[in-house]
């Protein structure tokens, strides 16, 4: 019975972690357009896909070696059981060794998206785009609330920030962008693209 529950235990805390992740992370086509082209951008959505698909794989693939093990300790000897616990604890682990690559992007991907910005699809919009070091930030603090870091050098802005308004109870929500280069939307980099993508859906 021990042996049967520490098996039980350990595919099953995996499975809840697999499970919350998948679970929390939200369907990319679902979203906003702004919302795809900005993950797209910054992590790449494909790679996303990819391996939440290799999550779900794992999170399947425990679940059928925990039933598996159990049956099998069940169907055992007790002298036997803590060699078949040993032999799935070493299956689960070949499982979870086999997405390594793919945790660590998820990893990488939730640091990279956790200041995602928050855009108020309702309010009216208005974007600041222009060269690097032109004064774009310094606008935003003057108008709005908003706190952007503003420098005497070119891409001080490294990310869309927004700053919000209200005249006339009317809501405003102001977002300044990284600057951009007068060259070809391929030869960008990533933080010019941010500002693209603001650009085209905001």
């Amino acid at each position: 019975l021990t042996e049967e529950a520490r098996v039980k235990t350990a595919c099953q805390v995996i499975e809840e972690t697999f499970k919350n992740i998948l679970n929390k992370t939200p369907h990319v086509e679902e979203l906003p357009l702004f919302y795809q082209d900005y993950i797209d951008v910054v992590v790449g959505v494909d790679e996303l896909k990819k391996s939440l698909g290799a999550l779900n794989w794992a999170e399947g693939i425990i679940s059928k070696l925990e039933n598996q093990y159990v049956h099998k300790i069940r169907r055992s000897k007790s002298e036997n059981a803590t060699k078949i616990r040993k032999e799935a604890y070493g299956r689960i682990s070949s499982v979870v060794n086999r997405i390594r690559d793919e945790l660590e992007f998820l990893n990488y991907t939730k640091g990279k998206l956790r200041n995602m910005p928050t855009v108020d699809f309702d309010a009216v919009t208005v974007v600041i785009a222009g060269f690097p070091n032109v004064g774009k930030s310094t606008l935003l603090r003057q108008v709005t609330s908003a706190e952007p870091k503003v420098a005497d050098y070119p891409f001080t802005t490294t990310g869309i920030q927004i700053g919000h308004l209200e005249r006339k109870w009317q809501k405003y929500q102001i977002i300044d962008t990284p600057g951009l280069l007068d060259r070809p939307i391929e030869d960008m980099n990533t933080i010019e693209l941010n500002a693209m993508v603001a650009l085209e859906h905001l």
